[in-house]
């Protein structure tokens, strides 16, 4: 065994401190990990983690061209660590060239306390090819269906899942790398090549834990096909039922439900889209005050649930584009239907005008002219409508 335990530190963190010691190669950097990022945005920003998000070895020598150095020059100086060339090492992550190099960026970032450019090198790192992907890869070797992983995010997962709550791969995953850099400081500083083979092993262990977490409920679900009854275990076992929707539709509809519940819930009301929802009779700060006491009350979020169903499911038997980002769905829902004889419409204006009738002083005062208490429910409807538009883009 070689008694030279600083090599990485000796001989690759100098050339990348001179590089990132110039404003040329910080703005190098920077582009280089948001292009990375923009080129898997929509992989990186959803909740659900079905997509491999490959690392490719144009990604690495972009990266290795920023710093101006070569994989063979990485290789050497692994390989002259005590534990570069030791075959079949059971931790292979602290051999890679591209992760030596990323953790001498982030030990750079961190010595200058640079916490907005170290986000970005945790990031890349985290998604590089010895982490996310090849982990990924690893727990799902057929790549995980998306409505089977909808319904273990919204039905399996509890508050100990960070990924629901954060609502995003690339949130949850950064959590952890920057926990990680947080509670191996001091090793960062010390930096010799038994930290850097330690840090590499826990940042590995960290996402492995995420994944493998939630590939356990995934296989479960799978296997016991409970994701075939998805529709039916919903607050309201029948909602939808009587469109008489293709599977393949009321699995898109579910999803479009999903995703705004799950918006609606952790985002809370959105001024934005009440100023949208005013009128001559309605104002903006009103609408802010009835949505606020319908959602802040958790009793009331299965009847939450019960509209938006309402409002997917008879869009959707009515119209064959299935489309809620559409200004068709927006006019639809607003539209009052005072001779519909859909049970689900009708609770629906119920359920509206009970809120109204328990929730607004100036409804109450109005209500008694049709043109204003259409105002109101108009507005409400409104909210939702929008809700579930902007949940779904």
């Amino acid at each position: 065994m070689k008694n030279n335990t600083s090599v990485i530190r000796d001989t690759i963190y100098p050339k990348i401190d001179r590089v990132l010691s110039t404003t040329t190669g910080v703005k190098s950097f920077v582009k280089t990990v948001g292009d990375f990022i923009n080129d898997r945005n929509d992989a990186l920003f959803t909740v659900l983690p079905i997509n491999r998000i490959p690392y490719t070895s144009q990604d690495r020598d972009t990266m290795y061209k920023v710093f101006q150095i070569t994989n063979t020059e990485l290789k050497n100086a692994v390989d002259n660590t005590y534990y570069g060339d030791i075959n079949k090492f059971n931790y292979r992550v602290a051999q890679d060239p591209l992760t030596i190099l990323m953790m001498c960026v982030i030990r750079y970032f961190i010595l200058k306390k640079d916490q907005k450019k170290l986000d970005l090198a945790i990031i890349y790192i985290c998604f590089s090819g010895k982490y996310y992907p090849s982990i990924h890869f690893a727990s799902f070797r057929i790549p995980p269906q998306e409505f089977v992983m909808e319904y273990v995010i919204h039905n399996e997962m509890d508050k100990r899942f960070y990924l629901k709550k954060s609502g995003s791969v690339i949130n949850s995953i950064a959590t952890r790398g920057k926990r990680w850099v947080t509670t191996y400081q001091s090793k960062f500083k010390d930096f010799d090549d038994d930290d850097i083979l330690y840090l590499t092993v826990q940042l590995k262990t960290r996402i492995k834990s995420f994944i493998i977490n939630i590939a356990t409920l995934y296989y479960k679900a799978y296997a016991n096909k409970d994701y075939i009854v998805y529709n039916s275990d919903n607050d309201d076992p029948d909602a939808g039922s009587e469109y008489h929707l293709a599977n393949s539709d009321s699995f898109l509809a579910e999803k479009c439900i999903n995703n705004t519940i799950s918006r609606i819930t952790t985002s809370g009301v959105e001024y934005k889209i009440c100023k949208l929802c005013s009128n001559a009779t309605v104002k903006t700060d009103e609408i802010k005050s009835i949505m606020e006491s319908i959602i802040n009350e958790k009793s009331n979020i299965p009847l939450v649930r019960d509209i938006i169903s309402s409002l997917v499911y008879s869009y959707f038997a009515s119209y064959e584009d299935k489309n809620v980002t559409t200004t068709r769905f927006i006019v639809y829902s607003i539209t009052p239907k005072p001779n519909t004889s859909d049970k689900n419409l009708i609770k629906t204006k119920e359920t509206v005008i009970n809120w109204l009738e328990a929730g607004s002083a100036a409804y109450r005062k109005k209500q008694h002219r049709l043109a204003s208490k259409n105002d109101f429910i108009k507005s409400i409807m409104m909210y939702f409508a929008l809700s579930i538009y902007n949940s779904n883009r």
